[in-house]
């Protein structure tokens, strides 16, 4: 039978009869054939929607059930699988096809075959392109990954080398859906930018590797040059580690700023300033950087300027002199790019004109407190981490703690930080409760160690919501559970613990944390999967390519 027949009908049954016979490649083109000649036809776009999405893909059904929604007053069998498709809640098939979706076990069936499915595409298009049906494949099954990761940003920056390599495929699945769409100017851009991409990749396999405006690159023939200059190492604000050794083992030279060393600015390609505003001397070649252009990138752990009175280091590190304040704002004026822990503190920089960047912290998963195994014990110990401005905080659930540790004899709590949060539990017996101080990093593990349940009680104030989520990555990489306010860094790290959002849920969750052993695995192996790629490894990555970014372009 003619595929280009005008019978509709005796077309769409010629495909699934290729389908019946398990001739799917046809069935898939005889269906890719009727979009292009009737591309209002629903059936169809519904059709192939139902492939992707037993295919897996529920991302491109999404595209097709949407396309075809907007071609019908019939919505209601289309608004079904949209949000089938959104929730990803469709049964497991076997190898075989023996089992498929109850909600699609009223319809014809349909092919499978992640190849086969593949081709709808390239047949709605008929491009032709020098990028490979398995690049392809491979480029849509990365961004199905990262859009349906539950944090897309720390995947995208773990596979930027990866994402790289399939930038063309990437661009060719962008010039296919424009085609689809019939944005035949968005076509023709896409495919200009692919027709440059694939030059340059070739001139690079020539050794001609060029930058985009014909200048060879000076960065990219030796490693980068960095002074590092922190004003602060030891102010105790549960700051995480900068990744010096790992961006030494990359090949960059790193120079540590020492206040009897001299400095002569011109032999380094950046620099990297921590806290500067606490130290004069570096203020001082930040201002003489600046004016010799040399890259500047400022690194701030928390917001200073909504530092509150009763945070332990605020006599020392707040603004609450007018020289201080005044060395904080230029620090900010001075530098090429700000670096910061947290997304919502980056917003505030962001509001008052400052170009910033957002660098998560990283956790050494190698050091001894971190790996070795969970110690033994017959209690379920409770546990809180912090400084004393969150003595208020702390106390908005004591009732709740307290009661917990009432109704369950097994529990114990630990208190590590601050005094002033200890003797808040004074009414508890001095043998269910312990303080560990915390003087520096590596008591950060140990404390966490000695816990199964992390307690992190945040009002929802402007200098919590500039607080890194180093806590919330200490106890994943411990491998225990948490319980938290649903600040935006808790909401955005997400993994292995409950949030709450009522003084009475504390006491829920607190309690049902302490009877069911298997949640408590469970979420902390969940925060564990995710720590994991908070390496010192992968966040050295990250700031090797900001500081070359930063170089190259004040060079």
């Amino acid at each position: 039978m003619d595929t280009q027949s005008g019978d509709l009908a005796a077309r769409k049954a010629l495909g699934k009869r290729y389908f019946d016979a398990n001739r799917l490649d046809e069935a898939i083109r005889v269906y890719a054939q009727i979009l292009r000649d009737n591309p209002a036809d629903v059936e169809s776009y519904l059709f192939l929607g139902d492939c992707y999405m037993l295919a897996g893909d529920a991302e491109m059904a999404l595209l097709f059930y949407n396309q075809g929604k907007s071609l019908t007053d019939q919505t209601m069998q289309v608004e079904r699988r949209i949000q089938l498709a959104k929730l990803k809640k469709f049964i497991s098939y076997d190898e075989n096809n023996s089992k498929i979706s109850d909600w699609i076990k009223d319809q014809p069936t349909l092919p499978t075959q992640p190849q086969a499915v593949a081709e709808i595409l390239q047949q709605l298009t008929s491009t032709t392109t020098t990028v490979s049906e398995e690049e392809v494949l491979n480029a849509a099954k990365l961004l199905k990954e990262i859009i349906y990761n539950p944090h897309p940003a720390l995947m995208v920056a773990e596979r930027l080398d990866e994402i790289n390599e399939l930038i063309p495929a990437l661009l060719e699945l962008n010039i296919r859906q424009a085609q689809a769409d019939g944005r035949l100017d968005l076509v023709e851009g896409l495919q200009n930018l692919l027709q440059n991409i694939q030059l340059q990749k070739q001139n690079e396999v020539e050794g001609t590797e060029t930058s985009l405006n014909g200048k060879r690159s000076l960065l990219n023939d030796r490693p980068l040059r960095l002074l590092y200059l922190d004003g602060d190492p030891k102010i105790p604000i549960l700051r995480s580690q900068f990744p010096l050794p790992e961006l030494q083992q990359m090949g960059n030279e790193v120079t540590i700023f020492e206040s009897s060393s001299a400095i002569q600015l011109d032999q380094f390609d950046v620099l990297v300033a921590v806290h500067p505003h606490l130290n004069p001397s570096i203020m001082e070649i930040l201002a003489q950087a600046h004016v010799a252009k040399q890259p500047i990138i400022v690194y701030l752990e928390v917001d200073f300027e909504q530092m509150p009175l009763t945070h332990p280091a605020f006599a020392t590190a707040g603004l609450g002199s007018p020289a201080r304040a005044k060395a904080y704002s230029a620090a900010c004026l001075l530098a090429d790019l700000i670096c910061v822990p947290s997304e919502s503190f980056a917003n505030a920089l962001r509001q008052s004109g400052f170009p910033v960047a957002v660098l998560p912290p990283a956790w050494d998963g190698n050091s001894l407190p971190h790996t070795r195994p969970n110690q033994i014990r017959h209690t379920i110990n409770l546990g809180w981490i912090g400084s004393g401005d969150e003595l208020e905080d702390v106390f908005q659930v004591k009732r709740m703690i307290v009661r917990v540790m009432r109704e369950f004899q097994q529990t114990q709590l630990i208190i590590a930080g601050d005094t002033e949060v200890y003797q808040l539990f004074d009414n508890l017996p001095e043998g269910r409760r312990l303080f560990i101080p915390i003087l520096q990093n590596e008591d950060i593990g140990y404390a966490i160690n000695q816990m199964d349940i992390l307690l992190l009680p945040l009002r929802n104030n402007p200098f919590h919501q500039s607080l890194s989520d180093l806590r919330l990555l200490a106890a994943g990489a411990r491998g225990i559970p948490w319980i938290a306010s649903p600040i935006p860094t808790v909401k955005s790290w997400g993994e292995g613990g409950l949030m709450v959002n009522s003084i009475d849920e504390w006491h829920t969750y607190l309690r049902q944390l302490a009877l069911d052993d298997d949640l408590r695995c469970s979420l902390g192996e969940a925060g564990k999967r995710l720590a994991e790629l908070r390496t010192p490894t992968y966040q050295s990555k990250l700031w090797h390519k900001l500081l070359l970014k930063v170089a190259s372009e004040k060079k």
